[in-house]
């Protein structure tokens, strides 16, 4: 067998003929994906299109044989998706697939060839817009193509989970400590967002990207009574990357935060509770969080575990895998 492989990039695409070059290879590389996985992880096009920054598709005659999803920042690279079709597993798609990523992430650049340094380390899964925080455990006969191509090492788990709003109701008495501290929960407004965006350069620098791109409305915040925002979270509202699995009435919480200094009073418990009194008032079935740690926290509020995902990173220093030309 012989195939060759394309790139695309979010960057090649600024004119129509790039545009057009581009949506081709994600029209296939859709088709390719619920082909391999839309009986257990199937997404909606125009979800896979917004995933779908960077990667490569391995080909042959015009056939989509596998794909590869990739992102990149200066901070750390992520392998955010490989899929291979089933009629072309084990024979060596996938490795070249990897090895063509890890090669765009070391050295991603432009038409003019400017390098970018390395960054730090890498993700099997992650990313600032991701598919997976990991390898979900459900595809886990992935781990071994992991460990023979790179070694990875993997690290303790992480958690998705759900919970029905229909009937939901916060916890007794879960407003009560924060409110001795003067602590009230609510929508933002228009008004609190250079508060909010402070709050999160403060705390978690890391996601004011998410809260800038999100409106005041679909974020939730904890306020003391001197107006000072101690905690943050927001909404995806439906549809969600997971609707398909989910149902299209189901809304994602992210970025749950409190400022360090009110931890342990029960703000987080209270903000997570008020924001499902939200979602549930406006018409939401289903509240998911994704990539947890923290499972027993999120169950005394009543969601429980839906997806496990096996987590795995390593610094750039230590990836040696050689990059070859697709083999015949």
């Amino acid at each position: 067998m012989t195939w060759s492989v394309s790139s695309f990039h979010l960057l090649d695409a600024e004119d129509e003929r790039g545009q057009a070059w581009r949506r081709e290879l994600l029209d296939m590389g859709y088709d390719l994906w619920m082909d391999a996985l839309g009986d257990s992880w199937p997404l909606d096009r125009d979800m896979f299109y917004r995933h779908a920054e960077s990667g490569a598709m391995a080909m042959e005659n015009g056939r989509a044989l596998g794909l590869v999803l990739h992102e990149r920042t200066p901070e750390k690279g992520a392998i955010k998706a490989i899929v291979v079709h089933p009629d072309f597993r084990r024979q060596g798609v996938g490795t070249i697939l990897m090895r063509r990523a890890m090669r765009s992430l070391r050295w991603q650049g432009r038409q003019t060839y400017r390098v970018w340094p390395a960054p730090p380390y890498m993700l099997l899964g992650g990313g600032y817009r991701y598919i997976w925080p990991g390898i979900p455990e459900d595809l886990s006969d992935s781990k071994g193509f992991f460990d023979a191509v790179l070694g990875w090492p993997y690290s303790e788990p992480s958690y998705d989970m759900i919970m029905p709003l229909h009937d939901f109701s916060p916890p007794p008495g879960c407003y009560q400590r924060p409110a001795a501290g003067g602590i009230t929960f609510r929508s933002a407004t228009v008004d609190d967002m250079p508060r909010v965006l402070a709050f999160e350069e403060r705390e978690f620098p890391g996601w004011v990207r998410y809260m800038r791109e999100h409106a005041p409305e679909d974020i939730v915040i904890g306020v003391d009574s001197a107006g000072v925002v101690v905690a943050s979270l927001l909404f995806d509202m439906p549809p969600i990357l997971w609707s398909r699995l989910l149902g299209g009435g189901a809304a994602e919480i992210g970025a749950v935060g409190v400022a360090e200094s009110r931890r342990n009073l029960g703000v987080g418990t209270a903000l997570v509770a008020r924001a499902c009194q939200i979602l549930r008032d406006r018409g939401v079935e289903t509240a998911v969080l994704r990539w947890l740690y923290r499972v027993d926290f999120y169950r005394r509020i009543g969601f429980r575990v839906w997806k496990q995902y096996i987590m795995s990173s390593k610094t750039l220093d230590y990836v040696s895998a050689p990059y070859g030309a697709p083999r015949s």
